[in-house]
């Protein structure tokens, strides 16, 4: 048993890697990466297979010229992804997704505090106008596959068309 399992871990192993001089067209989501670029962000993004009617990604530039990433199912946003820093210009070091519910009366802080304590993986709040956010961070540093950046955006997109029901109720 144990020599078959190690048999079968090292064919997985194998199969992940590209033969030589064999071009690879779409990246390999096993890949483990620490840091990104925003073509691989976009990517990142198109290939999590968010649900929707019709998902489309809107980009700009922050202050510090890194790419904000707003994806839309139609007219309602779902999510932005933003990249963090550590130091001035430095390398990207995280990313942070989060959506944002205005509310006319003000969010209701026992019902965001019963979200927090019921829903793992996400953090609501109140900001400082009154909207209820949810929000997520992502350290890329040691290193962290495709494949979990694509399902932590599938999570949160998920999340988000939770967390505005629940607001509604």
């Amino acid at each position: 048993m144990r020599r078959s399992f190690a048999t079968f871990a090292l064919f997985l192993t194998i199969a992940a890697i590209p033969a030589i001089g064999q071009e690879n067209s779409t990246p390999n989501p096993l890949q483990v990466v620490s840091s990104l670029n925003d073509n691989q962000i976009r990517e990142l993004i198109t290939s999590a297979n968010i649900p929707g009617q019709k998902i489309t990604i809107r980009e700009e530039q922050d202050a510090e010229g890194l790419t904000a990433f707003y994806v839309y199912d139609g007219e309602s946003i779902l999510l932005a992804l933003y990249q963090y820093t550590d130091q001035p210009a430095g390398q990207v070091t995280s990313l942070g997704l989060n959506v944002g519910n205005r509310i006319a009366r003000g969010a209701d802080l026992r019902k965001i505090n019963d979200w927090n304590a019921r829903t793992r993986y996400v953090k609501a709040y109140v900001d400082s106008e009154g909207d209820a956010m949810l929000s997520t961070d992502l350290l890329l540093s040691p290193g962290v596959t495709r494949l979990s950046i694509q399902e932590w955006i599938r999570m949160f997109a998920k999340f988000s068309g939770e967390f505005t029901d629940y607001l509604k109720k």
